[in-house]
């Protein structure tokens, strides 16, 4: 049979479908929809563009105790917002931008991993020397980032600059220059 709208003439809003708690299998199609209450679907949930899928909310498909999100078109990304401002955006790539601070009590990179600040101002890197080293190195103004210390496994520390202090203890091993008797001092 064929289902007819009630003529929102005599309703406020209308028109309105003449059932209470309808359950709909297929396609439902219209200018918009308000739902109040919970509204279920299974497995997948689309948003499209003009017919063309563009992302989806799935369960997923190995494990369906986990909860896929997706943008499906090629170069797309996925922004989420917090009081209508920028938050997080992921690109195709795959890289997420941050739009304010990264809290965590534990950050694990993986061997060789780095931590490399924007416009290539700095970075830290493990293993670039030897297994469970670390690498700092700062841009020196011209035109690279050059390493300025280096952390060994065997606990030795490599600077390639001067090391300045007021105070040395411990033993020395080559020279000190002193500026209070400009004389250099063997060791």
């Amino acid at each position: 049979g064929k289902l007819d709208w009630i003529s929102g003439s005599a309703l406020p809003g209308g028109p309105y479908l003449p059932v209470a708690n309808p359950t709909f299998t297929g396609t439902l199609t219209g200018p918009g929809a308000i739902f109040t209450g919970d509204v279920s679907v299974e497995d997948n949930l689309y948003l499209t563009d003009a017919g063309t899928n563009r992302a989806k909310i799935q369960l997923n498909s190995t494990d369906r105790d986990n909860l896929d999100i997706k943008a499906v078109s090629l170069g797309s990304t996925m922004n989420f917002f917090t009081a209508d401002t920028l938050a997080l955006g992921l690109d195709a790539s795959q890289n997420a931008t941050f739009a304010g601070f990264v809290s965590t009590t534990e950050l694990d990179l993986p061997s060789s991993g780095k931590i490399d600040w924007a416009n290539g101002d700095a970075r830290i890197i493990e293993g670039e020397v030897g297994g469970y080293s670390l690498s700092f190195e700062v841009y020196n103004g011209v035109d690279a980032l050059e390493r300025v210390l280096l952390l060994e496994k065997s606990k030795a520390a490599t600077f390639s600059g001067t090391v300045t202090s007021p105070t040395f203890l411990g033993d020395l091993n080559g020279t000190i220059n002193t500026l209070t008797t400009a004389v250099t001092q063997p060791n």
